[in-house]
């Protein structure tokens, strides 16, 4: 059930929800290589950091915006602090899951280089 939720999406109070995996078919539906690698990373950011889904999709929506590639969970390097999800953007720390806000080097992010 939760892997067709993060493919197909779902509908919660009335309102739908997207899917966070773009197929590589979707008719009829196919998971490619890449999806089962974002499926994972997804997992991965559930189980091992604990972050909800709400910030796994703002950080997505983010990066389609300012990426050019349709795969940012494969393509992307990650680091959290269990709380966020940030990605390095021209040499800062950005809070993905914040809409793009720029992060202080400071703050304890698990994966993130040291400055």
């Amino acid at each position: 059930m939760t892997v067709a939720q993060w493919v197909r999406g779902r509908v919660l109070r009335g309102r739908r929800i997207p899917g966070l995996v773009r197929l590589a078919s979707a008719r009829p539906p196919v998971l490619s290589f890449t999806n089962l690698v974002e499926v994972h990373v997804i997992d991965a950011i559930r189980q091992v950091h604990g972050l909800p889904l709400r910030k796994i999709r703002d950080a997505l929506r983010y990066l389609e915006r300012e990426s050019e590639h349709p795969h940012p969970l494969v393509t992307e390097g990650f680091s959290t602090d269990n709380v966020d999800l940030f990605v390095e953007r021209y040499g800062q720390l950005v809070n993905a899951s914040a809409g793009g806000q720029v992060a202080m080097r400071d703050r304890e992010v698990l994966g993130a280089p040291r400055a």
